[in-house]
């Protein structure tokens, strides 16, 4: 994990919130995300714990590049927020 810089960690948040929701379904032995990428609490803040620690600039050229991502009305990048919490960052 340590080599990794903490990525599986992310993606095991990633996968456990998928398979909870029940978007990453498996059938005849292969595993499919059938809906969005669930963004579940461990996720957020596994995020927000890595985000803690930048400076402004960074955090300026974050919330920029999420609002050119981001379509009317909803989260970028085709995922979803779960539990009503912002993005980490914010």
């Amino acid at each position: 994990m340590t080599r990794a810089g903490g990525d599986l960690a992310l993606l095991r948040a990633l996968v456990e919130a998928a398979l909870v929701s029940g978007d990453l379904r498996s059938a005849g032995g292969v595993w499919r995300l059938v809906g969005d990428v669930p963004l579940g609490p461990a996720f957020v803040e596994l995020v927000g714990h890595r985000l803690r620690g930048i400076g402004p600039e960074a955090r300026a050229a974050l919330r920029a590049a999420r609002d050119r991502r981001a379509p009317a009305g909803g989260a970028g990048g085709g995922a979803r927020r779960t539990g009503g919490r912002r993005a980490a960052g914010d």
